[in-house]
């Protein structure tokens, strides 16, 4: 009785072995795919704008956080696939380069600040997330107190593909001359912004000869 209960113990065994390995073949055959995009707008300008968004990504384990690896984006869109043998959860930290010109993130992450934490937990295959950045427009006035602008003299910030009309007014005793920068002649004034732009209003005093 011992004998057969034995070989019927160690026929179990071996099913339950055979069993677990091809049960872990088949899952090693299939895994579970995981993957985090980041897109950047305006795409990477180069180390002069430097719209990069730096990503850290860190896989769940019993021990706590396991770092997979950091990357930043050289490209209008980054992205990056982790497959597993069992699905696990995800921790990403993402951090906008060019601190002064980040404006916001949408998507999956949300927020003005330029570094945020965002989780994939088991059961999500994909986070995706943009970085908005800004262009400058500068506006300048010449001379200094020949007259007015709209938007006012000084540094402004607008999305990538913003279209900005200028105006310009004259002060007492000033007339306006025309545009010179990203405008030119004496007319309208708009600008695309796809770049950072300058934009001059010129002035001159007007004279009044008495006799």
């Amino acid at each position: 009785m011992d004998r057969k209960f034995s070989r019927l113990l160690l026929g179990v065994l071996i099913l339950v072995l055979v069993g677990g390995y091809a049960a872990q073949s088949v899952l090693a055959c299939v895994g579970v795919d995981k993957t985090v995009v980041v897109h950047v707008n305006p795409p990477n300008h180069g180390s002069d704008m430097n719209f990069k968004v730096n990503i850290k990504v860190y896989k769940k384990t019993w021990c706590g956080w396991d770092e997979e690896g950091e990357w930043t984006t050289d490209a209008a869109t980054w992205s990056k696939t982790f497959t597993y043998l069992f699905d696990k959860k995800l921790k990403i930290e993402l951090t906008a380069l060019n601190t002064q010109r980040f404006d916001k993130w949408s998507g999956d992450a949300s927020g003005s600040s330029p570094s945020v934490t965002i989780y994939m937990n088991k059961g999500e295959h994909k986070k995706e997330v943009t970085a908005y950045f800004l262009w400058k427009l500068t506006v300048n006035v010449n001379p200094s107190g020949g007259g007015n602008t709209n938007p006012s003299a000084g540094d402004h910030y607008y999305r990538d593909g913003v279209t900005k009309s200028i105006t310009a007014t004259p002060n007492s005793n000033f007339r306006f001359v025309n545009w010179s920068g990203a405008c030119t002649g004496s007319g309208s004034c708009s600008v695309t912004m796809d770049s950072d732009k300058t934009v001059t209003a010129n002035f001159v005093k007007i004279w009044t000869l008495e006799v």
